[in-house]
């Protein structure tokens, strides 16, 4: 009787059941997933830190000069809100331009050092991804590991490369930060008071950073929170958006707006198909074109759309809470561009500096699929193993066509950097053809904020260049 009491459902002593080497097996799998995962993650960012070590460049480009005029009320001791809280095209950049103060005080105006803190901002931003995907328990993560390799995709070297888009990193870091806030306010106001935070930063860092809210809204939702703390998310992304738009001068934003979209709807639908179907590089070796990329745009946002509507028609809707926010936040971001830019033509659609917030959308449908693909039973999959394995190809794609299209572009990008390092240590006697095509538009106003370099020295004037 004593021996018997060892026994379990039949099983002599030492016997493994079936169930719990099932068990052992998923925990092994997950295990090693997770080990391979960390793996890519690490090669990726390996690969993405020596690429900004390669071919970044210490010298201001374009709306970098905008910092040095700052540095200069810095320097004179001139500083002071307003001229932080004014609008740069359309976007205010209150936070952005703090961080970016700081990192160029402390550099001496070393763009090569905001470079790297953006790349340090998207790391973090792909790791908390990662762990809020972790924390679903949905599966193995190395599910996740295709969306990560987009994430750290080369197709983003036009960012990259340039110091003043810590922008946009910020807001890219705010996202999955603010969605684990969303998700641990269960436990506590403080929390929802920390995801607030965030999207008020990501907002005043950049006009995208606006999309923060909605997404945020749709992982509220999904996660079946109450309607009280939804309001409360709600009413901070109407307040926020509120403050923005005080003041806001739309002639200086140069969006043609709604009106613009409205007079030319063709136009506009083919501005944002090609937007979002340039995560595919248009230097890329499987020679798809334009129209191609048009139709893989039109695709994805239709990938998206589907989504969408089975989020909203099925019971794994928490489920799905991660991708669908993530995408909705890229679709938001993608329709603000669409405003604000489709009146100056295709050519703008397919600017590699737009292409990282449709990274996050590539993203995000593949691990929507991943997800619907665990919810659904076997006699289901197959229409939706179909879709993932169209969408597995898409990444691939992205993946392996990003690589040689940055390091083509960059090359040329380097060459280019380094005649603007010339042109900006002999400024008097630059000449304003390269000044144009190399360094900012205007002339005279390059020629100003030149002289506050040397005066300053900083940049290509410090001893320590």
């Amino acid at each position: 009787m004593l021996a018997g009491r060892h026994v379990t459902n039949g099983a002599t002593p030492g016997t493994v059941t079936g169930a719990t080497l099932r068990a052992r097996l998923r925990a092994a799998d997950q295990r090693l997933g997770t080990r391979v995962t960390l793996g890519l993650v690490a090669l990726a960012s390996a690969g993405y830190f020596l690429f900004v070590i390669r071919f970044g460049v210490n010298v201001p480009f374009e709306d970098e000069w905008h910092m040095v005029l700052l540095l200069a009320k810095v320097h004179h001791g001139q500083l002071s809100l307003p001229i932080l809280w004014a609008q740069h095209n359309e976007n205010r950049m209150f936070f952005a331009y703090l961080l970016m103060l700081v990192l160029d005080r402390a550099s001496g105006f070393n763009t090569k050092v905001e470079m790297y803190a953006s790349a340090v901002l998207l790391l973090a931003a792909v790791v908390v991804l990662l762990q809020l995907w972790r924390d679903d328990r949905w599966g193995s993560l190395l599910w996740a590991a295709p969306a990560i390799m987009v994430l750290l995709s080369l197709a983003q070297y036009a960012v990259a490369l340039q110091g003043f888009a810590l922008a946009i990193y910020i807001i890219l870091v705010c996202l999955p930060l603010a969605l684990w806030a969303l998700k641990l306010s269960e436990r506590g106001n403080w929390w929802l008071c920390l995801a607030l935070l965030l999207g008020l930063i990501a907002s005043y860092s950049s006009l995208q950073g606006l999309a923060l809210w909605p997404a945020g809204v749709v992982y509220l939702v999904a996660r079946g929170r109450s309607p009280k703390v939804v309001a409360a998310w709600s009413a901070g992304g109407v307040l926020t958006a509120g403050i923005y738009l005080i003041g806001l001068n739309f002639t200086q934003a140069g969006g043609g707006g709604v009106g613009a979209v409205l007079a030319a709807p063709l136009a506009a639908a083919h501005y944002l198909a090609l937007l979002v179907g340039s995560v595919i590089p248009t230097d890329n070796f499987l020679h798809l074109g334009l129209r191609w990329l048009s139709l893989l745009g039109v695709l994805l946002l239709l990938a998206a759309l589907a989504i969408f509507v089975y989020w909203l028609r099925s019971s794994a809707a928490s489920e799905l809470a991660l991708p669908v926010a993530v995408i909705g936040f890229a679709v938001t971001v993608d329709v603000l561009n669409t405003l604000g830019r489709a009146q100056y033509g295709v050519s703008y659609a397919t600017s590699p500096r737009y292409v990282v917030f449709n990274l996050w959308l590539l993203a995000g449908i593949w691990l929507a699929v991943v997800r619907i693909r665990s919810h659904l039973g076997a006699p289901r999959l197959r229409p939706v193993e179909a879709a993932m394995a169209a969408i597995g190809v898409v990444v691939l794609a992205q993946v392996c066509t990003s690589v040689p299209a940055a390091i083509g572009a960059a090359h040329q990008l380097h060459a280019q950097r380094q005649q603007a390092i010339a042109l900006v240590r002999d400024y008097q006697v630059a000449k304003p053809a390269l000044v144009v095509r190399y360094l900012y538009p205007s002339v005279q106003v390059f020629e100003i904020r030149a002289a506050e370099l040397r005066q300053m020295h900083l940049s290509v004037f410090a001893s320590r260049h």
